[in-house]
């Protein structure tokens, strides 16, 4: 799918500079990747563990970000950045049942950790720059990480953010309350 629909294959043919945020499997440790092929340092940054391998990239072995910090929030400044735009995936807010499996349960705590961290990190950096998160699909019974109806959902997020940003969303730097601890029954 990345070589299909993505308009160049390095770092250093992307418009504007791109950053690629992930994880040292061994350690944990943040890994920032500005240089060599993008399609790689994608794939090493959405290295769930235990659902997609690791990727070696020079000798590191390296994972889904997340692992290291959920939003680059901070590493994103520390380039230099001064307005950001974060596009979280929720959490499932709508199931009428938890994943049995412990992959499954994994994932779920993981979509809740994630959240309440992004939370602090906005908290922690508000005053440092324009932080814009995208309001995610709310409410929500299909986990993200569950990808069978991947084209329905993406549908939804398109429609949903368009609507966010005709209304005025890149004008407005408030935390959106679908990513407050919730439920919907």
């Amino acid at each position: 799918m990345l070589e299909r629909h993505l308009a160049y294959r390095q770092f250093g043919e992307a418009a504007i500079p791109l950053h690629v945020v992930c994880a040292e499997l061994y350690t944990g440790a943040e890994v920032v990747l500005s240089q060599g092929s993008v399609i790689d340092a994608v794939l090493a940054s959405t290295a769930i563990p235990g659902v997609f391998p690791a990727v070696h990239i020079e000798d590191r072995t390296l994972i889904d970000g997340a692992v290291a910090g959920v939003t680059p929030i901070g590493i994103a400044l520390k380039l230099g950045a001064s307005s950001i735009v974060v596009l979280p995936c929720g959490f499932t807010c709508a199931a009428q049942v938890i994943p049995r499996r412990a992959l499954g349960r994994a994932m779920h705590a993981m979509t809740l950790m994630s959240s309440r961290q992004l939370r602090q990190d906005f908290e922690r950096y508000a005053e440092s720059a324009e932080i814009h998160v995208v309001p995610p699909l709310c409410p929500q019974s299909q986990s993200c990480y569950d990808y069978s109806q991947g084209a329905r959902l993406i549908a939804r997020a398109r429609e949903a953010t368009r609507r966010w940003l005709d209304g005025g969303g890149l004008s407005s730097c408030e935390f959106p309350q679908q990513l407050l601890m919730h439920t919907h029954g």
